[in-house]
């Protein structure tokens, strides 16, 4: 086990702009903006694991926090969490084989509070509907998949993933760098592709 870490390395201030345009015939195009500035956007989330609406601890509402708070007495070991659309959102159609076009944009921002202990990091996602966080997602995995560097049928999901923290025990088995990066995930927590950041890394 590592030092205690502020798991709650994510708060999701304001998701600005999210459109995304169903092209699929007889559909018209869909389109929704989420401001956690309204608590009423907090209705159509789904929250799993330790996620949750607002600030456990200074009580701002005008946020998602993905994992527990230590400032708020909350248990933050391998702490976990998940928010997705409650919604299904058609990607693709069947019968005719057309697939979606849709674009997305967030702000976030990642803080630490403790210079020697942080989070694993976060990942935004796509994935079959519905879904659910593994039982064993923690650490590396980021509430994505299971323990396994390994792409499975039970882990679809196509990610976006922020690395923050180097995890031996998950990816010295992988091709993942040993450093900070933005990597593209396909069923499993090993990048496709990265690119080594390293402004993620809170000890740079």
């Amino acid at each position: 086990m590592r030092p205690p870490m502020r798991a709650r390395v994510f708060q999701l201030l304001y998701l600005s702009l999210i459109y995304i345009y169903l092209v699929i015939q007889h559909v018209g195009s869909v389109s929704f903006n989420f401001n956690f500035s309204d608590k009423n956007a907090a209705t159509e989330i789904l929250f799993e694991g330790d996620a949750h609406f607002g600030d456990l601890y200074d009580n701002n509402l005008d946020r998602i926090s993905l994992t527990g708070d230590a400032q708020a007495g909350t248990n933050i070991h391998y702490s976990e969490g998940r928010a997705t659309f409650n919604q299904s959102v058609p990607l693709w159609d069947i019968h005719t084989g057309e697939v979606t076009n849709f674009t997305t944009r967030f702000s976030f921002l990642i803080q630490n509070i403790t210079p020697s202990g942080y989070g694993d990091g976060l990942a935004f996602f796509l994935s079959p509907y519905p879904s659910q966080i593994p039982v064993d997602g923690a650490e590396s995995c980021l509430g994505l998949c299971s323990k396994s560097i390994y792409p499975s049928t039970k882990d679809q999901i196509i990610a976006v993933e922020f690395e923050t923290y180097y995890n031996s025990n998950i990816d010295i088995n992988s091709t993942d760098p040993s450093d900070c990066h933005i990597g593209i995930d396909v069923n499993s927590i090993k990048s496709q592709a990265y690119t080594i950041i390293k402004i993620l890394s809170f000890l740079a």
